[in-house]
């Protein structure tokens, strides 16, 4: 095979991007980060081993790895004997980021015959990474940028920030810098777009929902999605936060759905009786005549007589079977008022504690 001279070459930037929309695809991924390991499983003659399983295996340390292999990110060598190709990548750097650039880096070269085309039998990272005129570095960076990245879902989230890009596909700062710069640089001087439609064909619509409409309440800390809320579903409160991020547990929903319900709103099993039989149209519970539906109900002010009076009436909107307030106009929910919900702050009272009442 004749070396190719990279002299008569230049990069193939629309062959990368091709690629790494073909290999997206062959993935069937539905949300970000992409997982760059599971390609191991969807090619069989790659590989992808980390350092420090070989280095255990070889009873090396880390530091006689990178300097054997001649790297310290990662390569991909070709196997004559099996036919594969074995990625390498270093296991053991902090960045994160950085790992993931290395692995979609490296599968670029082997999803664009890069071995083949240069006729080499390995290229490692710390080869060429500071040769800005290597159009072979240049397809696999583009290649893992377009892979980590996607632009046709990129683009469709609402936050415009490279912060927002390191957070969800995982990748470094400064990759994530790049990566928004190529993307509106793309759509501002080439007029370069990508359709919502075809986003969601990839499978990414409810990925892009869900990131879209998420929202944190900084009164009672529960992290949900819900489209557009001026208050919290579980607290009534209106300090809402949009937001992409989980800090650990207190963004977890604490406050599952006691009361299930169908693709209709509509109580699964009755919450006051119990009966399960509700297989018939009507919101009304053929027992015990208990409301099926959990919406905005009215607010009522009651005055030292019992009386009730109307203060703010429902807005009528559907809601999910754990709301306790209307999203919309903060009334409390029907399943509130009728006692199948409780208060979101509420403690059950321990046996001990109630032995130590003085009644």
């Amino acid at each position: 095979m004749m070396r190719m001279r990279m002299k008569t070459y230049s990069p193939n930037y629309n062959l990368a991007e091709r690629k790494a929309l073909e290999f997206l695809k062959l993935s069937n991924s539905k949300e970000l980060p992409i997982k760059i390991q599971q390609f191991k499983k969807i090619f069989k003659d790659l590989e992808i081993v980390k350092f420090s399983v070989y280095a255990k295996k070889e009873g090396l340390t880390i530091e006689e790895v990178c300097e054997g292999l001649e790297t310290e990110d990662g390569l991909i060598t070709f196997n004559p004997i099996n036919n594969k190709y074995r990625i390498m990548y270093n296991d053991t750097i902090e960045n994160e980021g950085r790992k993931r650039w290395t692995l979609a880096h490296e599968l670029g070269h082997y999803a664009l015959n890069h071995l083949e085309r240069m006729d080499v039998p390995v290229l490692r990272r710390s080869e060429t990474k500071n040769d800005k005129d290597n159009p072979f570095e240049k397809e696999a960076n583009c290649f893992a940028r377009n892979i980590l990245a996607p632009p046709h879902v990129i683009f469709h989230l609402e936050e415009k920030d490279p912060s927002i890009i390191e957070q969800i596909c995982k990748v470094s700062s400064e990759a994530a810098q790049n990566i928004f710069r190529f993307l509106y640089r793309g759509v501002r001087e080439y007029g370069i777009g990508y359709s919502k439609d075809y986003a969601e064909k990839l499978g990414f619509k409810d990925f892009l929902h869900q990131v879209n409409n998420r929202y944190f309440c900084k009164n009672c800390r529960v992290h949900y999605t819900i489209e557009k809320p001026s208050y919290c579903s579980c607290c009534g409160n209106e300090s809402l936060t949009k937001t992409i991020y989980k800090f650990g547990d207190e963004f977890e929903m604490k406050y599952p759905a006691i009361v299930e319900v169908d693709f209709k709103g509509r109580a699964k099993v009755c919450p006051c009786c119990q009966n399960e039989e509700l297989d018939y149209d009507g919101d009304y519970c053929n027992i015990c005549s208990a409301y099926l539906v959990n919406e905005c109900a009215d607010l009522y002010d009651d005055d030292p007589f019992g009386n009730q009076e109307i203060l703010v009436e429902s807005c009528g909107t559907k809601l999910s079977g754990n709301a306790r307030y209307c999203h919309k106009c903060g009334n409390p929910s029907r399943f509130m008022n009728a006692g199948h919900l409780r208060a979101w702050h509420y403690t059950p009272i321990e046996r001990d504690e109630l032995e130590d009442l003085p009644f």
